[in-house]
């Protein structure tokens, strides 16, 4: 299956964040055509799994799975693969867990691409924004989030 790709020049993505499929694959159809993609969360992917991923990336508009892994190696390259293989043309992955996990999961995409899949883009995320200086002290982070970014 080869997943919508992203508009050339549109760089807009339109948050979906909600747990409600009908709701999510509604405003997908509305916004298809017009946006660059759609992004699904974590709470729409736990409600629904991989038939609500399908069901909003059947409207045609381009999905953005942003699911943030963070996981060993091998788990990050199955997600990765698992990703590819419900038509998501961007993934978000935690950067924290490390340059082995990150080798894992580009591999992965690359894979996903060889066997006919479209390949994910791979966004990194370096500090969640719900996260300040303070709240990275509290999970053993001094250098703050300029730093860790």
């Amino acid at each position: 299956m080869t997943p919508p790709r992203a508009p050339a020049g549109n760089p807009l993505l339109v948050a979906l964040d909600t747990a409600d499929a009908d709701a999510a694959r509604a405003l997908a159809e509305r916004v298809a055509g017009h946006v660059g993609g759609v992004k699904l969360g974590l709470a729409f992917f736990t409600a629904n799994g991989p038939a609500g991923v399908a069901a909003v990336a059947a409207t045609g508009v381009p999905v953005f799975l942003d699911l943030k892994f963070h996981d060993i190696p091998a788990t990050m390259a199955g997600a990765v693969r698992s990703a590819a293989g419900l038509g998501a043309f961007m993934l978000t992955l935690h950067t924290s867990a490390g340059p082995d996990a990150l080798v894992a999961a580009r591999e992965a995409a690359d894979e996903a691409a060889r066997h006919g899949a479209a390949r994910p883009r791979l966004v990194g995320v370096t500090v969640l924004t719900s996260l300040d200086d303070d709240g990275l002290a509290a999970v053993g982070v001094s250098d703050g989030t300029e730093q860790q970014v």
